[in-house]
């Protein structure tokens, strides 16, 4: 079976470890590739443009060195390619600035929760933003 991937950004690489692993547990068919900023994804892209294949996800930390989540937002939004790609924030804090910026793209945010548990949990909702349908389409699959 082929599996599809998420591109999640964040300069925490123990939160990208976290994050691999709990995915690799509740979602199989999924593959993690990692960013280190907007910049990453945003590079990332234009490689997976030119063969046709993008992430089912993109995750972004709001706050992130080089290029920040909302930069990274809004210029994926402006390019044709990339605008449908579906984006979760996950993010430290959420303040209500963050809420009404996410609102204004239609993306939900998830805050980063304590405990592993509810990191599961919260990981699982965000998963479900996933259009693996739709990315299958483009192409957006790696092969085993």
């Amino acid at each position: 079976m082929a599996k599809h991937f998420i591109l999640w950004a964040d300069d925490d690489p123990d939160d990208m470890t976290m994050f691999r692993r709990i995915v690799d547990e509740v979602q199989q068919h999924s593959l993690v590739l990692g960013a280190n900023d907007g910049r990453d994804v945003l590079a990332c892209l234009q490689l997976m443009r030119k063969e046709k294949t993008f992430p089912c996800l993109v995750i972004l930390d709001l706050n992130m060195p080089a290029l920040g989540g909302r930069e990274t937002i809004g210029l994926m939004r402006r390019e044709e390619d990339f605008a449908q790609i579906p984006i979760a924030v996950f993010t430290t804090a959420e303040r209500q600035v963050d809420r009404n910026f996410c609102d204004r793209f239609n993306i939900p945010i998830f805050v980063k929760p304590a405990s592993v548990a509810e990191l599961t949990a919260t990981i699982r909702q965000m998963l479900r933003t996933c259009n693996c349908h739709r990315a299958q389409e483009r192409g957006a699959t790696v092969p085993e």
